[in-house]
């Protein structure tokens, strides 16, 4: 596949744009395309609260927690999408 092949087949099946059928994924490929795109938008929702809440509350404990839970996601996203 190309560099983000997996991104746009992911975009196509959430957006209704192509049914299932019709791009011909296997069972692991629908699953790493709903995994892609519900990981990215976790990352961006978790970076969005961090943000918030250091600039709202500072430094503490909670807004510790939510910068590692970003960058848990931001692993885990690199960790499962690399390259071979």
């Amino acid at each position: 596949m190309q560099r983000y092949g997996k991104l746009l087949i992911a975009l196509a099946v959430i957006t209704r744009e192509y049914t299932m059928e019709r791009l011909k994924l296997t069972r692991r490929q629908r699953l790493m395309a709903i995994v892609l795109i519900s990981l990215g938008t976790s990352q961006v929702m978790a970076a969005t609260v961090t943000l918030v809440l250091l600039l709202r509350t500072g430094v503490n404990t909670l807004s510790l927690t939510a910068v590692l839970i970003t960058v848990l996601l931001t692993l885990a996203s690199k960790l499962l999408f690399r390259k071979a």
